[in-house]
């Protein structure tokens, strides 16, 4: 069985190197869509409609492949926290977060272009913030600029030092791109990431 090319839909550095830990050959596609929230749209739904998307978004581009497709949001109480784009809604979400229990919303999607089949999954993380002094969340957006990471959090980087406690069935969710379940995904597709690649 020969196997489909693997494509990442997504502009993150961070997902592509998660990506690049399974060691298998992959090209990057990022898309162009709206990741605004529709209304009434919950932080579970959200996620998994803007993975679907972005499958979807590349999928005319790339006939006969698997596209990979991810999103997260934060959750905290019933607000939804997004990418901040700018300083001073990054001080606000850290600020909010700051000694609170939040929840990080990450959905997936693998796209077979050749079938049209999509699978998801959503896998929510909870996180335990430590208390933040305004001079720690200062200092960590100059040090981490995470303009681009929801709930401005970059935990593959400085973010770790803002955590208490992380639970979640994977691990690597909180990273932007659940490895767990994106080889679950690929063993419903009949590749074993362990044998199938050398």
């Amino acid at each position: 069985m020969s196997i489909l090319p693997i494509v990442l839909a997504s502009s993150s550095p961070a997902r592509t190197q998660q990506l690049k830990q399974l060691n298998i050959p992959f090209s990057i596609d990022p898309p162009q869509i709206d990741e605004s929230a529709q209304l009434n749209e919950t932080a579970a739904k959200l996620v998994l409609r803007l993975a679907a998307e972005k499958t979807q978004a590349i999928a005319m581009r790339h006939p006969n492949k698997l596209i990979i497709g991810g999103d997260q949001v934060e959750l905290i109480g019933k607000t939804i926290l997004g990418k901040p784009h700018h300083v001073e809604n990054a001080r606000k979400q850290l600020a909010l977060c700051s000694g609170k229990i939040t929840h990080f919303f990450t959905g997936l999607a693998l796209l077979n272009t050749h079938t049209q089949k999509v699978q998801t999954k959503l896998v929510i993380t909870r996180v335990y913030f430590k208390t933040l002094s305004t001079q720690e969340i200062e200092a960590y957006i100059q040090r981490d600029q995470p303009l681009h990471c929801a709930g401005s959090i970059k935990i593959e980087s400085q973010g770790l030092l803002l955590i208490d406690q992380i639970y979640s069935n994977d691990p690597f969710a909180i990273l932007g791109l659940p490895l767990t379940a994106l080889n679950q995904m690929f063993q419903a597709e009949g590749i074993n990431l362990l044998t199938d690649f050398t």
